[in-house]
């Protein structure tokens, strides 16, 4: 009887540590946006695109090498500290333990890959590879320290965390840049950003949990053959993320790099809200029945196929000011890319939704195969359309392989979890209303003396209008609904 009455306290109280972990996770994320955007602004302003694509080759090579480092050690850890917390010291412990002998062992051959890769590049780049590669040990450190608060729903700890890394990368940006280092001080400040952020959250972690690394090969094995297949879908997926970037670096100037890496900079911070609010979820996916699981993600997808088409809305209307305001007009090319990978983000969100749920029920084993796909057709079309078309057929490469990850995720989710969530009803009416709504506002926005920076002020009345149509339309996420009436009730 006393589980009985205590069941509701404590879905209660695991509500309150989501709502508290999401709305701080935003809060946090606008932050690091912010700041984010310093930075991008002090380097293309100072570098220009050429010598700003080769500090984006540089940290695109290194972090596509990061994925050696995990293997899906960290996630996994994450869920067993959620399962069996007063395991918690030994989990962390071997973790950190791997995470660091498989960091230094990469640090001497990536650097030399980055030579014998670039070669005939510029010096610079050679050092920037081999500062860069240098922080990979101290992020391993703060990974494993994430994971412990990620399991715990306390995603505050970790979004303070990522506050310090990027206000201190500023800090030292601002100094490399008025030193005029260039791309090697850039990718000092990255390696002095990256050692404080880690020194913090290790000690952070230490206050509440007494763990040391942990050299025990039999448990690593153990560990890496039970993380082995998150780990392969992690891998696919980074190789996924950053695969037409290190194409482009390959195959067009840095220059192009220069005005893709904007691009993808704008919206790889439009697509940080979905992961943050599914890895918020994932103790409450991983405990749900199934009926409780079906009701919790239908008004996920609900809520994230809304979003990710006002994003996708967004994009496409305010590209041009948000270009000019981050970079200048010496990056204007990168408009073509920040309008269609926006479209993107539509198949980025929702996929978001299935594969977090997929992974917290620990039936995401078939998703490697689902991933694979979309890393060849990525890949393949990248290669094809790259030399033809540039960075505009990079972008729309990207917006194909999405749709291909996401249909297939949706289908493997739906036999492998059992649960049936539908996957075009709730992009229906937010598709309509955001179609109207481009149509519309890109007139109005283009007419008149509505142009440069001046436009970013109809941002809000924009989404004002979205959420109005669809109320309209009877289209609002259940929990928006729900969210407006106790507004309106107080």
């Amino acid at each position: 009887h006393r589980d009985l009455h205590s069941f509701p306290t404590r879905r209660s109280s695991d509500l309150h540590r989501v709502v508290v972990s999401v709305l701080s996770g935003i809060g946090s994320s606008l932050i690091v946006a912010v700041l984010a955007l310093v930075s991008v602004r002090l380097m293309t302003r100072r570098l220009g695109p050429t010598d700003y694509g080769l500090f984006v080759t540089a940290l695109t090579f290194v972090t596509l090498a990061m994925f050696l480092t995990d293997l899906g050690v960290s996630s996994v850890a994450g869920r067993e500290i959620a399962k069996n917390p007063e395991e918690a010291p030994h989990i962390l412990g071997h973790n950190l333990g791997l995470r660091l002998t498989l960091s230094l062992a990469l640090v001497p051959p990536l650097i030399l890959l980055g030579l014998l890769l670039y070669r005939g590049s510029t010096a610079q780049l050679y050092w920037a590879i081999a500062l860069i590669a240098l922080a990979v040990p101290f992020q391993s450190v703060r990974s494993v320290a994430a994971g412990f608060f990620v399991a715990s729903i306390r995603n505050y700890l970790t979004a303070a965390i990522a506050v310090l890394n990027q206000l201190a990368y500023v800090i030292a940006l601002i100094v490399a840049l008025y030193a005029h280092s260039g791309i090697v001080g850039c990718a000092a400040a990255y390696l002095f950003s990256t050692v404080i952020a880690s020194a913090a959250a290790f000690f952070i972690t230490r206050r509440e949990v007494e763990f040391r690394p942990r050299f025990n090969a039999r448990r690593w094995r153990a560990v890496i053959g039970q993380s082995m297949s998150i780990g392969m879908i992690q891998i696919v997926n980074l190789i996924y993320l950053k695969a037409d970037t290190f194409l482009l670096s390959l195959m067009a100037s840095p220059h192009a790099v220069g005005l893709y890496g904007v691009a993808y900079v704008i919206i790889g911070f439009l697509t940080l809200g979905p992961g943050l609010l599914m890895v918020s979820l994932i103790p409450l996916i991983a405990r749900a029945e199934d009926d409780e699981l079906e009701s919790l993600l239908r008004r996920a997808v609900a809520f994230l196929a809304t979003v990710g088409v006002l994003v996708a809305c967004g994009a496409y209307l305010f590209a041009p000011a948000v270009v000019e305001l981050l970079a200048g007009p010496k990056f204007s090319g990168a408009v073509t890319p920040v309008r269609v990978l926006g479209v993107a983000c539509i198949f980025t969100y929702v996929n978001n939704a299935f594969g977090f749920a997929a992974f917290a029920r620990n039936r995401h084993q078939r998703m490697l195969i689902v991933s694979l796909a979309g890393l060849v057709v990525n890949v393949a079309s990248n290669i094809a359309v790259i030399p033809r078309f540039g960075i505009d057929g990079a972008a729309w490469a990207t917006v194909g392989s999405e749709l291909v990850t996401l249909v297939g995720v949706y289908v493997v989710f739906r036999r492998d979890v059992g649960v049936r969530v539908s996957l075009v009803a709730p992009l229906v009416r937010p598709l309509v209303v955001g179609l109207v709504l481009c149509a519309v506002a890109q007139r109005f926005l283009s007419s008149g003396s509505r142009q440069g920076l001046e436009v970013l002020a109809y941002v809000p009345v924009v989404a004002i209008v979205y959420f109005g149509l669809l109320a309209l339309l009877r289209g609002l996420p259940e929990d928006v609904v729900t969210g407006l009436r106790r507004i309106s009730f107080r």
